[in-house]
């Protein structure tokens, strides 16, 4: 399958050990920035998966990136991250990173769901504050845009991060588009997007 995975914030690729090394892995903050994710999405192909952060630039840039992929899964995607949560819980969180990036970022991995990563060592604290930044103010129009039959939203039940609403939410902005509730929190295991997938 050509296989194109956009990722979460601090969604680093040891969270996804057994990632194809044939497919594109995209991590947003950690190592790219939106326009060089974007660069990468205007490519196209066959599958495309997006985690949480990377599912909202999906939606935010989705009259570009939707109609180059035959199959988008957007798992714990939102229209914009403080429509739902408290943007007093991002600046808390950028306090934090400044003080203890590693801490920050084991914590932020533990309330997803999943054993913590370590920040790759071509990572930096700021790139990642630069992430937080961008959720503290990005928005994706609300509004119905291009065709959506082919998109699956994902959504865990237990997710501590995105809540339902802003995940159902999106529903409107992509007509067509199908909605999966799971079990589980924010956090969404590759065996899982793929199987969304069909691969």
């Amino acid at each position: 399958m050509d296989l194109t995975f956009v990722s979460g914030w601090a969604g680093f690729p040891a969270l996804f050990p057994d990632f194809p090394g044939r497919a594109r892995f995209l991590a947003p903050f950690a190592g790219l920035d939106e326009a060089g994710v974007l660069v990468t999405l205007e490519r196209g192909g066959e599958a495309l998966l997006a985690w949480s952060t990377g599912a909202h630039l999906v939606l935010k840039h989705r009259a570009l990136v939707l109609p180059r992929y035959e199959r988008v899964v957007l798992a714990a995607p939102f229209l914009s991250f403080t429509g739902f949560t408290p943007a007093r819980v991002l600046r808390l969180m950028r306090r934090a990173l400044a003080a203890d990036p590693a801490g920050t970022v084991a914590t932020f991995h533990a309330t997803c769901g999943t054993a913590p990563a370590p920040i790759p060592g071509d990572v930096t604290p700021a790139e990642l504050d630069a992430g937080l930044a961008f959720l503290a103010e990005s928005s994706a129009d609300p509004a119905p845009g291009v065709p959506a039959a082919h998109v699956l939203v994902l959504h865990g039940a237990d997710d501590a991060i995105v809540p339902a609403e802003a995940a159902r939410s999106c529903l409107e902005a992509l007509p067509g588009a199908r909605f999966l509730a799971l079990e589980g929190g924010h956090f969404v295991s590759l065996s899982v997007l793929l199987e969304a997938a069909g691969g």
